[in-house]
């Protein structure tokens, strides 16, 4: 089966949004889209139980808000 449970289309989806977010200007709408892409891969790594992936998606969401916060005050 190509899904094995729910959580596999919280990485498929996180993926593609942090994919999508390359191709996008720096702007607050990337910003957005790695957020949600990251949220969807932290939950996917909780699910797997993989502790460095779980700490690296933590980081990739602290530096996305940050710059979300930092694209915000301009």
């Amino acid at each position: 089966m190509l899904l094995q449970n729910y959580f596999d289309i919280f990485g498929i989806l996180g993926l593609i949004l942090i994919i999508w977010g390359i191709f996008l200007p720096r702007n607050k709408k990337r910003s957005i889209i790695y957020i949600f892409g990251g949220f969807c891969l932290l939950i996917y790594s909780i699910d797997k139980k993989d502790l460095i992936f779980i700490i690296l998606q933590s980081c990739f969401l602290l530096a996305s808000f940050y710059e979300f916060w930092k694209n915000h005050k301009k």
